[in-house]
């Protein structure tokens, strides 16, 4: 009987780190603005990950960094310099809608986090397709209201995500980055708690990067 051997595959942990840099979703301007917050949480998200062995990519408004691909194995420090940097010179993008034409990648399904700012009724279509892609959804929803006058990610942007599985908590400037971490993972229930929170989340806040 004929027969085909495969070789067995090495499982590796992935997860796509979005960030949410339109304009119209954060509020004030310069290092205190609410985007240089959310660029500090990801960045402590993104190295929190890789320590804890997971191949990670970073996904903005404008879709996949090709800086940024998923990081190879090695040493912990060359893993995350390229995230680093890629977050260090991110700026605004002013497109309204989100492009997301790297969820095409079907076969780099994995945890998704996003780090997200003010939230529309045009944004539910693409969150849906995100939560569809990947095999977990979590995120932080910034309270942009508390950097300034605006919209922000209230009871309505909220509900809706987590009516499409969406796992979200709501952070402002004053909130430490470990306890809405903590809280994130139990809300993500055992699975996710177990794989990604680990040992408490710490900042990272020296990203070189310059005031616009």
């Amino acid at each position: 009987e004929l027969m085909v051997r495969r070789e067995e595959q090495p499982w590796q942990s992935r997860a796509t780190l979005f960030l949410d840099n339109r304009r119209l979703a954060h509020r004030g301007s310069g290092a205190a603005s609410s985007l240089e917050h959310a660029v500090s949480i990801a960045a402590s998200i993104g190295v929190h990950l890789i320590q804890r062995g997971f191949n990670v990519r970073l996904v903005t408004a404008v879709g996949e960094d090709a800086a940024t691909p998923w990081h190879e194995h090695g040493a912990v420090v060359s893993e995350t310099r390229p995230l680093l940097e890629a977050l260090a010179v991110l700026g605004e993008a002013t497109s309204h809608h989100l492009d997301v034409r790297w969820l095409q990648d079907v076969g780099n399904a994995g945890l998704l986090i996003g780090v997200l700012g003010a939230l529309g009724e045009h944004d539910r279509a693409a969150f849906s397709r995100m939560r569809q892609a990947g095999a977990g959804a979590l995120a932080v929803a910034l309270d942009v209201d508390s950097w300034g006058r605006g919209r922000r990610p209230g009871p309505d942007a909220m509900t809706w995500l987590a009516s499409y599985g969406w796992k979200a908590v709501s952070a402002g400037p004053q909130d430490p980055l470990p306890t809405v971490w903590q809280e994130l993972g139990r809300l993500g229930g055992r699975r996710d708690r177990g794989a990604v929170l680990g040992a408490p989340l710490g900042s990272t806040s020296s990203l070189g990067r310059g005031t616009p």
